[in-house]
């Protein structure tokens, strides 16, 4: 077989926000829009999600989805019309796929046809592909949060990019829900209002956050980033808990930047702010 030049199918990285990104049109939602044309025109032949609301306890453990027509857990602030006819997509291929290949690297896996999915897989999908779903499957997050971890499993899972699938972590840059202003939305439903600017904790997250993801201290010559290392380690950036009360938004962040590969260049490909304090900027590693 020839070798082939075609450019691997990039990664994506997601800020989802809150629930109300599902039913607002925004500069992110047209972003998304465009990410999915472009994954149509690149003819993607399946999507696997490593999300921020699945999780299981276990030693070097992690679920994958198989489960046939999941259902969608109810979405606040959102009316039903805007989703509920939507039909997720769940592939027991591409999940068999995705364990058999998680399982020859080492990692204790179990096929999960039981769980419905969640807003964090939901938004980023309706938006890219609003008329059908491609063929798509979940990865959990493990309960110890090691970003190691995680990055490992994107670095596993990076062969998929060869064949046309996409690998897209849906998280936040900035996403303390402790740190929101929730009257916004509580009272108002307007979750985009800002009545006053992001505080400056979150301002010098989103920050180094952009750095690491496009211009890390440890970029190459070429400009090519050394995502993972920058990733992993801005866990222990003295803002972080600022930024992420918990770690399980940021989970996904590691397994994007563990599927990334040398030579490869991040870009901000929007970013909107709600609740005051929550940054949801998007991310594109590698070219379509």
């Amino acid at each position: 077989m020839a070798p082939t030049t075609k450019r691997p199918t990039p990664l994506i990285f997601v800020s989802h926000g809150s629930t109300m990104m599902l039913g607002e049109q925004s500069v992110v939602s047209d972003d998304w829009e465009r990410q999915g044309r472009n994954a149509e025109r690149r003819g993607i032949k399946g999507i696997v999600i490593l999300g921020a609301h699945w999780e299981f306890p276990g030693e070097n453990l992690v679920h994958v989805s198989i489960k046939k027509n999941p259902g969608m857990n109810p979405i606040a602030w959102v009316a039903p019309q805007k989703y509920i006819n939507f039909q997720l997509n769940c592939d027991e291929a591409l999940g068999r796929r995705v364990w058999k290949i998680l399982e020859e690297g080492g990692v204790d896996v179990v096929l999960n046809d039981k769980d419905d999915w969640v807003h964090d897989s939901v938004i980023p999908l309706k938006w890219m592909f609003p008329q059908a779903c491609p063929p798509t499957t979940l990865i959990s997050l493990n309960t110890k949060y090691n970003p190691t971890f995680h990055a490992r499993l994107g670095q596993i899972l990076s062969v998929l990019r060869d064949d046309d699938i996409l690998l897209l972590g849906t998280g936040g840059a900035v996403h303390n829900l402790y740190r929101n202003r929730w009257p916004n939305i509580i009272i108002y439903r307007n979750n985009f209002a800002q009545p006053v600017p992001p505080k400056k904790w979150a301002l010098e997250f989103r920050q180094a956050f952009v750095d690491v993801m496009t211009k890390s201290p440890e970029a190459d010559e070429d400009g090519s980033v050394k995502v993972k290392e920058g990733a992993t380690r801005l866990m222990h950036h003295p803002l972080f808990r600022d930024a992420h009360g918990t770690d399980d938004h940021y989970m996904s962040v590691c397994f994007i930047a563990g599927a990334a590969r040398e030579g490869e260049k991040g870009a901000r490909t929007s970013e909107v702010w709600e609740l005051e304090n929550m940054c949801n900027a998007q991310f594109q590693i590698g070219e379509w």
